[in-house]
This record gives C-alpha cells, structure tokens and sequence, in this order.
C-alpha cells in the first residue's frame, strides 16, 4: 500500500486547472503520450490513474499534500526530541544524585570519577 497517494483524484480539468495553461500537444509532451491521446483524455475528463498522479503531484493539490507531510514529519521529529531532551534530563539527575549520595569507596565503583 502506498500511503502518499490520495485514494480519490480530482477529475483532469480541475487538475489542468491547478497548472499552468498547456495545449493538449504540450500535456501529451509532458506525459509521454500523443497529442491525439491527451486530447482524448481531456474530452472524457478522465485520465487512467498513473497520469493522473503525475499530474496531481505537479498541481497546487500535490504540493500542498507534500507540504502538510512535511509539517507533519517535522512536527512528530520535534515531539520525539523533546521526549529525548526529557529523558536526558531524568537520566541526568538519577546520575547526578548516585553521585552525591554515595561514596562508594571502592577502586571499581559503578561511577567513573576522574578526581
């Protein structure tokens, strides 16, 4: 299963609509069809569906798709460092009090002291 592509598509003219104007020769160009092909795709409204992804990741709906990823990966990656930072710090101090509350006395104690 491939999560990024959108299970439903916009119809093609509405894609078309979100690009900049092409002629059908131009479109026919991009996606490695015919002119006569694209033409045809563009008076039923309808594309077959591996065009119409590469269309729809070329259109303002793709780049917005990609961008709400973006944020959302960044969002989840700063929540997981934060998590770590609060790790840190409870590690920090469970270091920090055996340190000070023990004297282990002892040439192999369980804290490295260089004093």
């Amino acid at each position: 299963m491939f999560s990024r592509a959108p299970a439903q598509l916009p119809c093609l003219e509405v894609l078309l609509n979100a690009l900049p104007r092409r002629t059908n020769k131009e479109w026919g160009k991009f996606l490695g069809v015919s002119e006569r092909t694209f033409a045809r795709w563009r008076a039923d409204n309808m594309a077959p569906r591996p065009y119409a992804l590469a269309l729809y990741w070329e259109s303002d709906y793709g780049v917005q798709h990609l961008h709400a990823d973006a944020f959302n990966m960044a969002r989840q990656a700063a929540a997981e460092a934060a998590g770590l930072r609060r790790e840190l710090a409870r590690l920090a101090g469970v270091v920090e009090r055996l340190e000070t509350d023990h004297d282990w006395g002892s040439a192999n104690a369980p804290i490295y002291s260089t004093n």
